[in-house]
């Protein structure tokens, strides 16, 4: 939380979650990139799978877009206040069940 940055431009990270009977099974790439001390984004991209009257279809789902950027940080006292905004972009296909078929903009503040 309070380290400095690494030399390290940009992490990679997978991440999946079992799905319902029907959506199936959920991977996704994540790409996470500093910017300085105080900034990261975060750009995502959920490879789906549904199922549809006994059809199966599989693909990229609906595009996640973060940033965040800590706005006051106390090492001594072990607390940080973060803001920022989460996008996910309507790029899967909903007819396939692999998109919501709706933007999102989720802006949020947080404290520990």
């Amino acid at each position: 939380m309070f380290s400095r940055a690494t030399s390290i431009p940009a992490s990679i990270m997978r991440t999946s979650t079992s799905g319902s009977r029907e959506a199936g099974p959920i991977v996704a790439t994540i790409l996470v990139r500093r910017i300085g001390r105080r900034t990261q984004i975060e750009f995502g991209v959920p490879l789906r799978s549904s199922r549809i009257d006994g059809a199966r279809f599989t693909g990229a789902g609906d595009i996640e877009v973060a940033a965040k950027h800590v706005l006051a940080a106390s090492a001594s006292r072990g607390a940080i206040v973060s803001g920022g905004l989460e996008v996910v972009l309507p790029t899967g296909n909903e007819s396939r069940g692999l998109g919501h078929g709706t933007a999102v903009f989720e802006p949020y503040l947080a404290g520990g």
